[in-house]
């Protein structure tokens, strides 16, 4: 899309909207200068020029946050992974069956205070019982069933 398309583009959505809110900034002689210097060059009126200037600065940010660019090389090592995932180390398979026992235990915590544990209940992974957790110290822990 060609600059001048998404300028009229976008001074179109800015008359199509009703404009409301107001948007007020204090700033220097030189800063005033520059701005209005711009705006002239680009044929625009000062509020014209600050507010499509802002507009784009801030679509400018948000994709920033939001878009992840990869390299060719990044991506195929990322397609990779996801594609042909390495199997769940010890730490990670320790790590999971002790958050199961955390839950269960938040669960009958939330139970026993007022009953109302139902939204946790339906979250709750179960824990088979190859899958007991064991501690820092490499001691079983058995969790209590849920009712």
């Amino acid at each position: 899309m060609s600059e001048a398309s998404t300028q009229a583009k976008r001074k179109q959505t800015l008359k199509a909207s009703r404009k409301s809110e107001r948007l007020e900034t204090r700033l220097t002689v030189e800063q005033k200068t520059l701005v209005q210097r711009a705006a002239a060059l680009q044929g625009r009126s000062l509020t014209d020029f600050v507010l499509a200037s802002v507009q784009e600065a801030a679509e400018r940010a948000i994709r920033e946050h939001d878009v992840i660019t990869l390299s060719a090389r990044d991506s195929s090592t990322f397609m990779e992974a996801l594609l042909h995932p390495q199997p769940a180390g010890l730490r990670l398979r320790e790590a999971a069956k002790r958050y199961k026992v955390l839950r269960i235990a938040e669960y009958e915590r939330l139970h026993a205070q007022d009953g109302s544990a139902w939204d946790l209940l339906r979250t709750t992974p179960t824990v088979t019982e190859d899958e007991f957790p064991i501690t820092r110290d490499r001691t079983p822990i058995t969790p209590t069933p849920l009712p």
